[in-house]
């Protein structure tokens, strides 16, 4: 294998795992947003979102518009 086949399959593999999907409660990391319903169910907004993008809220601390999919879970 080659020192650019190398270099290649490693970016490959690096992208690769940053696509993984991550399970991030309240949107961001570290955040509470607890949504109290009645009869004392608590509920709270999931994201499921790349793990890159998850990496990349957590050093920014605020929210990114990048989303696998968007639920509440009680």
């Amino acid at each position: 294998m080659t020192t650019s086949a190398r270099r290649n399959a490693a970016l490959f593999g690096i992208a690769l795992a940053l696509a993984l999907p991550k399970q991030v409660p309240c949107e961001v990391p570290g955040r509470s947003c607890e949504i109290h319903r009645p009869y004392g169910q608590i509920c709270r907004p999931v994201d499921v979102e790349p793990l890159g993008v998850f990496m990349l809220e957590w050093v920014m601390g605020r929210d990114l518009p990048v989303a696998y999919s968007h639920r509440i879970d009680c």
